[in-house]
């Protein structure tokens, strides 16, 4: 079980560069790493998930793979 706010009380408020979510799925949580970092790139094995990502993917910064 993956809980997103676990991760975000990792990451101060503030300007980071950039963030790389491993294992991505379809996006849910690399989109929210996209308010504390400049560039955030997700990256999956599953062709099918990284369709859905870039299907539903609004945010100019962050890129799936």
């Amino acid at each position: 079980f993956f809980c997103p706010s676990i991760l975000l009380s990792f990451v101060d408020k503030g300007d980071h560069d950039l963030a790389v979510d491993i294992g991505c799925g379809s996006g849910q949580s690399t989109e929210l790493l996209s308010t504390y970092f400049t560039k955030v790139y997700g990256y999956d094995i599953s062709p099918n998930q990284i369709k859905q990502a870039n299907a539903k993917n609004k945010l100019e910064n962050v890129k799936y793979r």
